[in-house]
Parts: C-alpha cells; sequence; structure tokens
C-alpha cells in the first residue's frame, strides 16, 4: 500500500508535456487516473462490520481503479514563511471491488462486492519538527496528518456470491438483494478502510522522511557547522619540495595571474567574449543560444533514457530542455597552487607551517564567485508495465522549472602532492610525453586534505507544470509541487549551504581522495628516446661507394694509359732520330692527303679518331686528365673529389635539412622535446609548390635541387675531354662559368639561415613566488640546421673550392711564360692609364665606390621585418614579448648561435663563419681588391695574380644570392606560413563544429593583433629600406664588377712582351734548349713518334684538326689572354 501511495505521488508529478524526450502517444492525469490499478490488502480486524449472528462481515480485499479527480488544492501556512502545508484532495469517484467475507469459526470468503465511491474529501497536512544547532535550525522529525471528510455515498452496489455452505450462501444473497444492507455494510467498512490505511500511509511518511532529514543531518551538515578541520595526509620520506617546483609556480601564476587578474584573459574577460560581455550561458532558446552549434551536442547530454525504476517496472527518462547561467563574469578572486607557507594562521598569527609537516607538499586554493544565478528547465517522461499501472506503451510527462541565485560565494582548498624527488628529471622525452608516466609521478600522499565552500543562498524556486496547463487539475498539481519545495526550501534555506559544502566534502574530496588512493603508485615503463638520424644510412654507404670505384677505375685508367706511353717510348729509344726525320716528313706529306681525301673516308675514320683523342698525353690535345703538365696526383684525385661531392649533395638532398622543435624547460631541471616539423630540400619544395609559393620553389629546387649536380657533372666532362673536342678556349668560358655562378647553390644556405634566426623564440614565463623560484617555465623553438643543411652548404663550399682548382689547373697548362716579362710589363703603373675613355676611367670606378659606401650602411640597416599576428602575436604580446621583430643583415649573423639550441656546434658555427666571409667580408675585400687592381702602380705580373684574386673574390661573394634569396623568401614567406598552419588553424574540430580559426574570429576578432587577421598563426613578412638599398648596391656593384674585369683584362693584354720582345726571349730560350738537349732527347723523340703514328692513324681527318695541330701554343696562350 505505501509503495503504491508513493507511485501516485510520482506520477501526480509526471503528467505534463515533455515532446523533447518522446514523440509516441501522451496520457494526461485523467488517463493515469483511469489506468490506475491499485489492490490493497486487508487485516481481519481492519475492515469489519457489525455482527451477522454469531458471525462477523469484512473485507478481505479491495481493488481500486478508474479514479476521476475533482479538485486538488495546496495551501501553505505562511506565504512569507512557509512552516508547513495542507493539501486538499476532492475525489469525484473511485470504482472499486471488495472482496468480503464472514469468519465464525473458519474465515469463509462469500462473494465479491462492486461499487463506486462518491464524494471522498481528504486533507493531508505536513509539518516539521526542528532543533537548534550552533546557531542553525534544522529538520529534527516530520508529521503528516491525513483526514478523511464525512460525506462519503456509494453508488451501483453490485454482489456476487461465491459457492459455499448454507450459511454463507443465505447471507450472500440477502446482502445482495438488500440494498440498505449493502451500503449499510459500506458506510461501515470503508470509512475504518480509509482510517487504517490512511494512518499506516502517516507512519510510512513520517518514518521516511524524518530518517531522511537525520541522515542529511548527521552526515552532511553537522560535521560542517563551523571551522572544518583539515584532514592529515601522512607524507613518505623523499618527496619534492612542490612549493620550490618552477612546474607548479607556472600554474600558480597561469591561474592566478593570468586567468585572476585582470588581464585579456582574465577569467571574467574570457566569459564576456564567449557570452558577447552577459556572462550568461543559454542553452535551449533557439535563436538566442550563446553555442548555437553546441545546443544540439549539450541537450544531448544532458539527456538521460531509460532510468530503471526498480521494483516497480517502470522506466523514466529524463532531459534538461534549458538552462541559463549568468553571474560567470563576476569572479572576484582566483588563487590556485599557492603556497601554503604565505598561510598565516589565526590562532598563533604565524604561518600554518610551524604546526604542519607536510607544508611543503601542500599547495592552497581559493576562488570568489560574486553572484550565481541557475535556471533550469526539465522535462521527464515515465511509462510504466506494473500491475498497478499498465500504462499500455502510453507515456506520463512533466516539465519543471528550477531557479537557484547564490551570492557571496567563495571556495577555499588545499591540494597535496607527493612526487619523488628527480624522479621527473630522470624521464626520457618519450615518458614526459606518457599521460601513465604522468601519473606514475603521483605516490602514497597525494590527496586534498581540505576543501570548504561557502555560500548565501538569497532565492531558491522549484516549479512544477506545464506553461500550457489549462485545467483545475492540472494546476492544482502545479501548485501542490511549488508548496511543497517552498516549504522544503524555506525550512532548509539557511542549512543549504553548509549542506552543500558537506555534500562536496562527503563526495566529491572523499571521491577524489578514494580514486587517487586506487590509481597511485601507477608504473611508468622505460621508454629511452630513439636515436635521430638526420640522413639515410644506406644512400650515403652507396654513393659514397660509388664515388670511389669510379675513381679507382679513373685512376687505373689513368695509371695503364701513362705506363703503355711510357714503355711504347723506351721501345723506340734507339730509332728515336730517324724516326723524328720521318715523322716530319710524315706530317708534311700527309697534309697534302688530308685534303686530298674523300668525305667518306674521313668519316669512315672518325670513331677511330675519336677514340684515339680521349688517350692522348701530348700537350695540344691531352684533356687535363692526361696532360702531360698536370701532376699525377691531381689528375686522379680531382675526379675522385668530384664524384665525392656528388655524393654528398645527393645525400643532402635526401636526409633531413632542418628540425623545428619546441623545447619546454621546467626550471633547471627537466626538458621536454615537442617535434613540430621536418624538412628536406625536397619535400619543402613540394609544399612550397602546393602552397602556391612558385617563385621560391622554383628558385631553391632549380639553385639547390639541380644546379649543383648540373655544375659538378659539367666539370668532370671538362676534366676529361680532350683539347682537340673542346678547345682550350671554349674550355675556359666554360670554366669560368661555372666558377662564377657555382655561389648560386648557397641560395637555400642564407633562405634557412633566416629562417633559424626569424623563428626563434625564447618565452621564459614570468615568476610567481621569486622567493623560492629561480628558474623560470621556458619555452622554446628553434629551427635546428640538421645534416642535409650543413652538407649542402659544405658541398657548395667543395664544389667552389674545386672549381677554382679546376680553372687554376686550366690556366697553369695554358700559361705564357713570357707574358710578364716585357718592357711594360716590369713597369710599375696602374691600369686605368691603359685605358682611353673617361668613362671607363673614373666613372665605373665611381660607381663602384658608390656600391661599395651603399653596401655598408646597407649591412647595418634593418633590412627586413616579421610581424607575428593572429592568436600566435596576440599571446606573445600578452607574455611580454614583441610581436614585431626586426633584422639587419649584421644583425642576422650576430643572432644566428643565440637562436640555435647548441651555440657553439659546428653546424652553427661553420654557419655563422660562412655566412659573414660569403656575405660581409669577401664582397668588401672584393671591391678593395678591384680598386687596387685598377689604381695602384703594380708590375703586369702582380696585376696579373690580383686579377685571378679578384675572380675569385667574385666567386666566394655571395651578396648578390643573399639579396635574391631574402627577397623570394620574405614575399613567398607569409603564404607558406598560412599553408603549414591549415591543418592545425582551419580544420573543423567535430566535437565544436568550428575551427580554431572560427572560433578566433568569432571571440577574439577585435584584438589589435587579431583584427584582420582571424587565424591562429600568421607572419607577415616585410622588406624595410635597408633591403631595398642593399638590392640597388647590389646591382651596381655586380655591374661595376664586370665591367672592371672586362675591362682590366683588356688592359693587361695591352702589357703583353712586343713581337720583338718574344723573339729575343724566345732566342735565349734555344740555347737554353740546345744545351738541355741530351737530357730531353728521349722523351721528345718519344713524343715525336707518338705524334706521327697518330698523324697516321687519323689519316687527315679534318682541316680543324690540321689547323689545331699547326697552331703554336705560344699563339693560343696569347689569344686566350686577350680574349674579352
Amino acid at each position: 500500500m505505501v509503495a503504491s501511495f508513493f507511485i501516485i505521488v510520482l506520477l501526480l508529478f509526471t503528467h505534463q508535456s515533455f515532446a523533447q524526450l518522446y514523440q509516441g502517444e501522451h496520457c494526461d492525469l485523467g488517463c493515469l487516473l483511469k489506468k490506475l490499478n491499485l489492490t490493497i490488502e486487508l487485516g481481519r480486524n481492519d475492515a469489519c462490520a457489525s455482527d451477522i449472528g454469531t458471525a462477523q462481515m469484512c473485507f478481505k480485499s479491495i481493488n481500486i481503479n478508474s479514479i476521476e479527480l475533482g479538485e486538488l488544492t495546496t495551501t501553505e501556512d505562511n506565504v512569507t514563511n512557509p512552516q508547513s502545508l495542507t493539501v486538499n484532495v476532492g475525489v469525484n469517484s473511485i470504482y472499486a471491488k471488495a472482496v468480503f467475507w464472514l469468519y465464525k469459526d473458519t474465515d469463509a470468503e462469500v462473494g465479491e462486492m462492486e461499487f463506486v465511491v462518491k464524494n471522498i474529501k481528504v486533507s493531508i497536512t505536513l509539518d516539521f519538527e526542528t532543533e537548534e544547532y550552533l546557531g542553525y535550525n534544522i529538520v529534527k522529525k516530520v508529521f503528516t496528518k491525513i483526514t478523511v471528510y464525512d460525506g462519503i455515498s456509494f453508488e451501483n452496489v453490485v454482489c456476487t456470491c461465491y459457492d459455499g455452505g448454507f450459511f454463507t450462501d443465505h447471507t450472500c444473497w440477502w446482502i445482495k438483494t438488500t440494498v440498505d444492507i449493502a451500503n449499510g455494510l459500506l458506510d461501515t467498512i470503508v470509512p475504518k478502510v480509509l482510517e487504517s490505511q490512511m494512518s499506516n500511509i502517516e507512519e510510512s511518511v513520517n518514518t521516511a522522511l524524518t530518517d531522511l532529514f537525520v541522515n542529511v543531518n548527521d552526515n552532511y551538515i553537522k560535521p560542517y557547522i563551523g571551522n572544518l578541520d583539515p584532514q592529515y595526509i601522512p607524507v613518505p620520506e623523499g618527496m619534492m619540495n612542490i612549493t620550490e617546483s618552477s612546474m607548479f609556480d607556472m600554474i600558480s601564476w597561469a591561474t592566478t595571474y593570468l586567468l585572476g587578474g585582470n588581464t585579456s584573459l582574465g577569467l571574467n574577460n574570457l566569459i564576456n567574449r564567449f557570452t558577447q560581455n552577459t556572462g550568461n550561458i543559454v542553452v535551449g532558446s533557439n535563436n538566442n543560444d550563446t553555442f548555437s552549434e553546441l545546443s544540439p551536442l549539450i541537450v544531448e547530454l544532458l539527456t538521460f533514457n531509460d532510468i530503471d525504476l526498480g521494483d516497480l517496472n517502470a522506466t523514466l527518462d529524463l532531459g534538461i530542455t534549458f538552462f541559463n547561467i549568468s553571474g560567470l563574469n563576476t569572479c572576484s578572486k582566483m588563487e590556485f597552487f599557492e603556497p601554503l607557507r604565505n598561510t598565516i594562521d589565526p590562532a598563533t598569527n604565524q604561518s600554518i607551517c610551524n604546526t604542519l609537516d607536510t607544508c611543503d607538499q601542500q599547495l592552497k586554493l581559493s576562488s570568489a564567485l560574486d553572484r550565481l544565478e541557475i535556471n533550469i528547465t526539465f522535462a521527464l517522461n515515465i511509462t510504466s508495465n506494473s500491475t498497478t499501472l499498465d500504462m499500455e506503451g502510453e507515456v506520463l510527462h512533466e516539465e519543471g522549472n528550477l531557479y537557484i541565485k547564490v551570492t557571496d560565494n567563495y571556495m577555499e582548498g588545499r591540494v597535496q602532492v607527493a612526487i619523488p624527488e628527480g624522479q621527473f628529471e630522470e624521464y626520457s622525452n618519450n615518458q614526459c610525453t606518457n599521460i601513465t608516466c604522468w601519473l606514475a609521478l603521483f605516490q602514497n600522499g597525494t590527496g586534498i586534505p581540505y576543501l570548504q565552500f561557502n555560500t548565501s543562498l538569497d532565492s531558491l524556486h522549484l516549479n512544477a507544470g506545464s506553461p500550457d496547463a489549462t485545467s483545475d487539475l492540472d494546476r492544482g498539481v502545479q501548485s501542490l509541487i511549488n508548496s511543497v519545495a517552498d516549504v522544503f526550501i524555506n525550512r532548509y534555506k539557511a542549512v543549504i549551504p553548509v549542506f552543500l559544502n558537506g555534500l562536496v566534502n562527503n563526495l566529491g574530496t572523499g571521491f577524489i581522495n578514494d580514486y587517487l588512493n586506487d590509481n597511485l603508485n601507477a608504473t611508468c615503463e622505460e621508454n629511452p628516446d630513439p636515436e635521430v638520424k638526420e640522413y639515410k644510412p644506406v644512400i650515403v654507404a652507396s654513393t659514397i661507394s660509388i664515388a670511389v670505384v669510379l675513381s679507382i677505375i679513373l685512376c687505373a685508367i689513368a695509371i695503364i694509359v701513362l705506363v703503355v706511353k711510357w714503355r711504347f717510348g723506351k721501345n723506340h729509344e734507339e730509332s728515336s732520330v730517324t724516326t723524328t726525320g720521318e715523322s716530319k716528313e710524315s706530317d708534311s706529306s700527309s697534309e697534302g692527303e688530308k685534303e686530298k681525301k674523300p668525305f667518306l673516308q674521313r668519316l669512315k675514320s672518325f670513331p677511330l679518331w675519336f677514340c684515339k683523342q680521349w688517350l692522348r698525353t701530348d700537350e695540344k690535345g691531352a684533356s687535363l686528365f692526361l696532360h702531360p703538365r698536370v701532376n699525377i696526383v691531381i689528375r686522379v684525385i680531382m675526379p675522385f673529389l668530384i664524384l665525392l661531392n656528388i655524393a654528398l649533395f645527393i645525400t643532402s638532398n635526401t636526409g633531413t635539412g632542418a628540425t623545428v622543435n619546441a623545447y619546454i624547460s621546467i626550471g633547471s631541471g627537466q626538458v621536454i622535446t615537442m617535434p613540430v616539423s621536418d624538412f628536406g630540400l625536397m619535400n619543402s619544395v613540394e609544399d612550397m609548390w602546393t602552397a602556391g609559393v612558385y617563385p621560391l620553389a622554383v628558385l631553391i629546387m632549380v639553385f639547390s635541387g639541380i644546379w649543383p649536380y648540373t655544375k659538378l657533372v659539367i666539370l668532370l666532362f671538362t676534366w676529361f675531354m680532350p683539347s682537340t673536342l673542346v678547345v682550350p678556349k671554349v674550355r675556359g668560358i666554360i670554366l669560368k662559368v661555372l666558377d662564377a655562378l657555382g655561389k648560386w647553390s648557397m641560395l637555400d644556405s642564407y633562405v634557412m639561415v633566416l629562417m633559424i634566426v626569424a623563428f626563434y623564440f625564447d618565452i621564459p614565463l614570468p615568476i610567481r613566488h621569486p622567493e623560492s623560484i629561480n628558474d623560470p617555465v621556458k619555452i622554446n623553438l628553434y629551427v635546428y640546421p640538421a645534416y642535409g643543411f650543413v652538407t649542402l652548404m659544405l658541398g657548395t663550399i667543395a664544389s667552389l673550392i674545386m672549381s677554382h682548382v679546376v680553372v687554376g689547373v686550366h690556366n697553369v697548362v695554358l700559361h705564357d711564360k713570357q707574358s710578364n716579362h716585357g718592357e711594360d710589363g716590369h713597369k710599375w703603373r696602374p691600369l686605368f692609364f691603359y685605358c682611353r675613355f673617361l668613362v671607363t676611367k673614373i666613372i665605373v670606378p665611381i660607381f663602384l665606390f658608390i656600391s661599395f659606401v651603399l653596401l655598408v650602411v646597407g649591412m647595418f640597416l634593418i633590412s627586413f621585418s616579421f610581424d607575428f599576428l593572429g592568436l600566435a602575436g596576440w599571446a606573445l604580446a600578452i607574455l611580454g614579448q614583441s610581436p614585431r621583430r626586426e633584422f639587419s643583415v649584421v644583425d642576422l649573423g650576430t643572432q644566428l648561435p643565440g637562436a640555435t639550441r647548441e651555440p657553439n656546434s659546428f653546424a652553427v658555427r661553420i654557419t655563422q663563419i660562412v655566412y659573414f666571409m660569403t656575405i660581409i667580408v669577401l664582397p668588401i675585400l672584393h671591391m678593395i681588391s678591384l680598386f687596387v687592381l685598377w689604381f695602384a702602380p703594380l708590375q703586369r705580373r702582380f696585376q696579373s695574380f690580383l686579377y685571378h684574386c679578384c675572380e675569385v673574390l667574385y666567386a666566394w661573394s655571395c651578396i648578390d644570392v643573399f639579396v635574391v634569396s631574402v627577397i623570394a623568401a620574405i614575399v613567398e614567406l607569409s603564404q607558406f606560413a598560412s599553408f603549414m598552419v591549415e591543418p592545425y588553424c582551419a580544420a573543423k574540430i567535430p566535437q565544436l563544429g568550428a575551427s580554431i580559426d572560427d572560433i578566433v574570429a568569432e571571440f577574439f576578432g577585435e584584438e589589435e593583433l587579431i583584427n584582420g587577421h582571424e587565424t591562429c598563426f600568421e607572419v607577415k613578412a616585410n622588406l624595410e629600406g635597408g633591403c631595398w638599398l642593399l638590392f640597388v648596391a647590389v646591382i651596381i656593384y655586380t655591374v661595376c664588377s664586370i665591367a672592371i674585369m672586362k675591362i682590366t683584362k683588356r688592359c693587361l693584354a695591352k702589357r703583353l712582351p712586343t713581337e720583338e720582345e718574344r723573339a729575343v726571349m724566345n732566342g735565349t730560350q734555344i740555347e737554353m734548349a740546345e744545351k738541355q738537349e741530351e737530357d730531353k732527347e728521349d722523351k721528345d723523340n718519344t713524343n715525336k713518334t707518338e705524334e706521327k703514328k697518330e698523324s697516321d692513324d687519323n689519316d687527315s681527318y679534318s682541316p680543324q684538326e690540321s689547323e689545331e695541330e699547326n697552331t703554336s701554343s705560344e699563339s693560343m696562350k696569347i689569344e686566350e689572354a686577350s680574349d674579352e
């Protein structure tokens, strides 16, 4: 009976619409009462009438259904201060069926009586007895009084008799046929039934509610009235002093200053941003939702379906359809993770740590919220298939509203952290990024020893019922629920804050501490950091092996050819004189024969002639590889070095060029490495091309990906090509072009230097408590020059050196010893004396001087700058870092070591040296050398030497390469950076339905550094005045340098010896040759024999060959020297 009563109360509460949770057939209150089916089992003496003879007439059980409720009103004893309430219920009719029996000596069921009860009126009064406890009135006992009023009537009485003995059958027949007797029995029995059942209900309700209040008082209220003593949690030995931890100091700064202070990221300001300066979070108001995209998700999370009601055989669906939380922007205090030693004990007026041995492991938490209002509309549905209430698939539903307003909210607590001393410092980087290892840091002794809430409850209202309710009955149910809520809330208004505090401590703190105890002492498995290889060992080994094998093959070829030539000369030693004469005659006769032979015959002999050119070792036709004037060591080692250089470039382009890593330094101990990205030449070019940065992608691909190999292959080609196939003049032009353009392979290196310095960030977070913290938490971002970058730069340097060597060998082979020994060549005169025109004498050097001044000045002026915008730039400004960075050419070099994690490493220092030498020192030295070459009075031999030095200096002067690389990088950098961060910033977050960029645009778009740059990261690269000054200076410098070198070459040609001087010098040389004739005879005879055999084999292939062979070496050298 009691369970049935509670079912009725619950169902009375749940009769309104909740379409959000259920879309099927709905059942109203009338429908509910009609479907109600209660069976009340009665005791022997609970429902008996007067004696019938020697027997007594009693009801054994009553089944009730089809209740028609006519009136439901609720009154409170005091509207402003309700202490009790009275509910008046009027029932129009109840259909009932009773089983009655007679008992005399034995019990015997007589039959059934069906009837309709009319005009039932019941009054229910709920009152409380309170007690005072430490100034609070708390409920001690609950009193319920149920009164059934007279005036009940009965209709439609129908009796059904069972088969029984003579006495029972006649008694039942007598009751059945006599209406007055039946009504009399009902008038006697029903009031007794009501009285006994109401008495049971009163007792059950009183007991249940009293036990509930006593439990709440004893466990959640009384222990938390007054001061709350902290719980003592012992700390094992060897735990670190967390008040001296940089990590916890950083968290304290972030929460206390950054979030708790009046900063751009202050909690109140953040909430105002997200709530349009209202401080309200609204969900379920259709067009006025704070986060309209998230509202469906929030409503879904707050909907709980199919909650089983246990023995009632019913299910409950509960959901929040609307809520409005306001006052979130009234936070007046937030201090988290503050050292407890700064807390004063009011009893002793000293630090609390004087009496607390776990003080070094505890931090204080406190926060205050001036006002908080919560307005919630909820709805629930109930379905039941029990015997008491079979709803036949229909649903009972209800809507309600809860409003709470609390002010002066204050929270204070402590957190205790036990971490073994030095354990975190021993973690590898993999362990630092593993959440399990972080949990393993916390040992026994970690917990929350103290947590207390204080608040002032200004208003609390619970309103039940749908706003669409129109009938008196619906409004009566709403009034009942509201009155019950008012009385309970009024009774406990002063105690509710204490109750909440107790609830948090018993359930919240206890749950957290229990959870920590169950999950502490986790195991962090050893996970050493893997070895990072910046190159691919297989490629390195294979390319070097191929280079060595090819070099050995070439060395073998050279040795074989030289040995064969030497042995051939030894075999013909005796007939050298005769052979010489014959060869001369053969040469003269073969010249005529060559002219006479037909074209087809000469074409047929071409393959054999072509192959023999590669084996020539004479000075006229040999390649640099087999030239007799080239040292055998140089012949062999140059191909090896060129092939090795190619192998170096291959390993560089297939390895990692640079890595971008973020480092979080926690004090002077642990450093957590967070890889951001890796770059190589190929993937960088691919990313740039995908990002639409075509000019920079093409420049880097051509000058760092294609040109280094092209140059070395051509250099190898010129080393092996015979002079008969590539004449020395053409070879010289090729080598000079290669030598002058080799520096353009440095373009990618300068772009990388720019990136290393520009994207270096050193952000030390502020120290909250400098009295106990020395080293702050730092966030560093480094661009690390890896294997690919260093080897590309070193390979380019090696390539430049090798081109100088090959050019030098070429010049030595063609060197004319007489060129510096003329009368004019010995005079100390400046070169500009040999120039006829004023423009070339004065104007060009003046422009060179102007470029010198512009270049020097431009190196110290700001040439480019970077503005970091969007969310990243705004964050930099908040952390006290400038979002703008400016650089000059000198700044870039001087700041390079400081912008790297290992400033004194070989890679960094060699990069800095190369940068300063090629960008600053050598261009200046080159221009000074040009001035000395042009204006200094020198002999021709010194001028010739200085001329070659200027050629080398220009090959190393990379200021033009630097300016082009900077302009290209600056122009394209913004677009490339946007492309690189797009996967992180612009990607939609499924749970939010928006990207980070969308959030930044909506809530932070008005900030100065974000307005117009609504993204999480944007860098704007700018070319400043210094760059354009350098650009002009480089153009003038390049034009003037080329012009002066061309003019200088002409002027040097004018200082060559005259024909008469050469004749005299040649005569002297002939005399010296005759004196040494005997010593050279063997070698000369051998060479002439070889030339004769080659002439016989070639059969005068072409006029060009004849002309090449008849041209004297002196003529070739003079022609080369005077070439413009």
